[in-house]
């Protein structure tokens, strides 16, 4: 998945599933799962990742992955309602700037990128300040990564701050080459490149190579949302 490969990815999740069946194990099942959320959201499926993360009973189930993640998937296909009606939940129900709250950074990652899919900017505004210092991180597990540059530059972003967004984009970038994460550089570069168009016009070469570098990589990994959004904003732009 982080070269790319994502078709490929989703055929190795269905080997899982596989051995699932053939050997009774649930965990296969599990693993599956977990692998095809990254590559089908790369994809444009997010519908189909929603009918595999599990509706919690309570929203801290799974100490609250699984509403905040359900949360970010509903934002991508398009119901920000019911995502912004899961965060102001979180938010109603802990203090997460308290100097004395202890909640995982594990959580705190996914509801940022919740908060950023579903322009929720009080959220943003809380967490990007809790979690600037993993800027230059890509916060990892084997199948789910944040690219912590990238969802705080969208956080900085939706708060009025292109400086802010723009060093953090830079930062993520900077750990997506170190970590060879190829959707998510793509991500991050023209993420970088929509900011600069919107707010530094004198910066606009760079903004192109961003944009062209976005494009070369979504179209060669298949990534049909991210190219089409990429080349709306080349046309836009005269390139």
């Amino acid at each position: 998945m982080w070269d790319g490969a994502l078709i490929h990815t989703l055929e190795l999740a269905d080997v899982m599933d596989e051995q699932a069946r053939t050997t009774g194990l649930g965990v296969f099942r599990a693993w599956a799962g977990r692998a095809r959320r990254r590559p089908l959201l790369y994809l444009g499926r997010p519908e189909e990742v929603l009918k595999n993360i599990p509706q919690p009973a309570q929203l801290w189930a799974n100490g609250g992955t699984f509403a905040v993640q359900r949360a970010t998937y509903l934002s991508h296909i398009g119901d920000k309602d019911a995502a912004t009606a899961i965060i102001d939940e979180f938010l109603a129900e802990r203090d997460f700037s308290a100097p004395d709250d202890r909640t995982a950074a594990t959580f705190l990652r996914f509801f940022l990128e919740a908060a950023v899919a579903a322009q929720h900017q009080r959220a943003a505004a809380i967490l990007e300040p809790l979690l600037a210092p993993l800027a230059d991180l890509l916060f990892t597990e084997p199948d789910i990564t944040n690219c912590m540059g990238r969802d705080l530059g969208g956080a900085a972003v939706l708060l009025g701050q292109p400086e802010k967004a723009r060093a953090y984009y830079l930062r993520g970038i900077a750990a997506c080459e170190k970590g060879r994460h190829r959707p998510e550089l793509a991500l991050s570069r023209l993420e970088l490149a929509e900011l600069l168009l919107d707010h530094y016009p004198g910066e606009r070469a760079e903004a192109i190579e961003h944009l062209e570098f976005a494009i070369r990589e979504c179209r060669d990994m298949k990534m049909a949302p991210s190219l089409e959004r990429a080349l709306r904003r080349r046309e836009a732009a005269g390139a």
